[in-house]
């Protein structure tokens, strides 16, 4: 019972830590999200999936 509870105190206390990491580099940066970054994280990501997406048709066109 002694190591559930250690195993989700240091869980929680690294996403806790990992949080405040962030939001220091973002404060550091002087980082301000706008609907601009959003919208180009959003594109980027849509790219790389639809390049992964076709990578793996195109794969499977050589193994056939």
């Amino acid at each position: 019972m002694n190591t559930i509870h250690s195993k989700s105190f240091f869980t929680t206390f690294f996403i806790i830590y990992n949080i405040f990491i962030y939001i220091y580099i973002l404060k550091k940066k002087n980082y301000k999200w706008n609907n601009n970054n959003i919208m180009l994280d959003y594109v980027h990501h849509k790219r790389c999936s639809f390049l992964s997406n076709s990578w793996a048709s195109f794969l499977k066109r050589l193994k056939s």
